[in-house]
């Protein structure tokens, strides 16, 4: 994986496919790898924004919430989907803070 330009939102993949392909499994191994945690992943983005707040002392500091809706209708192997809207929108809402 490489990253894009300064404007982008996040990193780009290859174009071509045996790049694709490759950077896939090895994210795929990346995530695969018990020794990686999301408490792990996260721990460092935590750790600065905590050290921020130490060092500016906010009267109120703003946290960023996002809640995507994953679609799974096609994917047969995820079991636990739940309807989220109606009886063709399955899949998950995922919700998450900064």
């Amino acid at each position: 994986m490489k990253q894009s330009t300064p404007t982008a939102t996040g990193i780009t993949v290859p174009a071509d496919l045996q790049s694709s392909f490759a950077t896939t499994q090895a994210l795929w191994r990346f995530l695969a790898n018990d020794k990686v945690t999301l408490k792990k992943l996260v721990a460092p983005l935590r750790h600065f924004a905590q050290q921020q707040i130490a060092e500016a002392k906010p009267d109120y500091v703003l946290a960023v919430s996002d809640w995507p809706k994953l679609d799974y209708k096609k994917h047969n192997a995820k079991k636990n989907v739940v309807q989220v809207s109606h009886k063709e929108d399955i899949g998950y809402d995922l919700t998450c803070q900064l």
